[in-house]
């Protein structure tokens, strides 16, 4: 009983590590999008004016490593997405595992009430039934 508790708990710490992790992927990713819309902003901005040809090779430089930079943190995000659902089916199982031990003990608990209840019963009634025979001798 312990031990599977002590695995569900070890589960569920497993799933709240993943389940950080996406998010701080997430954040990482949302940032990446942040600076490459920065980057479009800048060069619509520098379009409108006057837009130096030298420096057209720097931003696109800049739009296509952001660019990059964001795909691979999608694709970071989704792996991480992925290992956090088979850590929550793990942790999953492990509380159903769990909790079906928990109900066993119960009703083995419930049983063994009730057996002891009936046997105190019967020696009552044994008692009172001998009580009874001897008075009636």
């Amino acid at each position: 009983m312990r031990l599977r508790r002590i695995e569900k708990d070890r589960a569920m710490a497993g799933f709240a590590k993943a389940l950080r992790r996406r998010y701080d992927l997430e954040q990482t990713c949302r940032g990446h999008a942040g600076r490459l819309r920065r980057i479009q902003e800048l060069v619509s901005r520098r379009r409108r004016k006057d837009f130096c040809g030298r420096l057209q090779g720097y931003y696109w430089g800049a739009m296509e490593e952001a660019d990059s930079l964001l795909r691979k943190a999608q694709n970071t995000v989704e792996q991480a997405r992925r290992e956090e659902e088979e850590v929550l089916k793990q942790f999953l199982l492990a509380k159903t595992k769990a909790e079906a031990l928990e109900q066993l003990r119960k009703r083995r608990q419930q049983n063994h009430y009730r057996t002891e209840s009936r046997l105190e019963e019967k020696a009552i009634e044994d008692l009172f039934n001998a009580g009874r025979s001897i008075t009636q001798s």
